[in-house]
């Protein structure tokens, strides 16, 4: 079974509602229609946590009990835990955000557009070495064990 299709489909829309946010948020620099452009950017910032949530435990539960059981490719087990520890400590971060900024209605408009940033830049940056570092290294290692299944078999 192929993982990490799934995984890059979900990793390309939450890389669509960050451009979103990124985008949305220098309409709050304007200061015309803040209320609903602050409101336009929770809404995306709730669908974005969503479909995080949803990304991070179908990480958790599949690609990464695999990558980090293949004690055959030392590479893919490291760049596995490094990427989870990444990962636990942005989704803190986006805890931390959620109930100071999104939840208590911050209206320090400067601190909210660089908070937003920070965290939506960070998620990028996450997903783009997931997506360079860590799948490439899965792919390879889940076409070594098809080969190696297909040699036992055939054997």
């Amino acid at each position: 079974m192929l993982i990490t299709p799934g995984l890059q489909r979900q990793h390309q829309e939450i890389l669509q509602i960050c451009d979103n946010v990124l985008n949305t948020l220098p309409l709050l620099k304007s200061k015309t229609n803040v209320a609903e452009t602050k409101k336009k950017i929770h809404s995306l910032m709730n669908s974005l946590f969503g479909k995080l949530l949803v990304h991070v435990s179908m990480e958790d539960k599949v690609l990464y009990p695999e990558a980090l059981n293949a004690k055959d490719d030392s590479l893919l087990c490291t760049k596995a835990l490094e990427m989870m520890r990444e990962m636990a400590h942005l989704k803190d971060r986006a805890v931390v955000y959620r109930e100071s900024l999104i939840l208590k209605e911050e209206n320090d408009i400067d601190k909210f557009i660089s908070e937003t940033t920070i965290l939506v830049e960070a998620l990028q940056k996450n997903i783009n070495r997931e997506e360079k570092e860590l799948y490439p290294l899965f792919f390879k290692h889940k076409e070594r064990r098809k080969q190696s299944l297909l040699l036992q078999r055939a054997a």
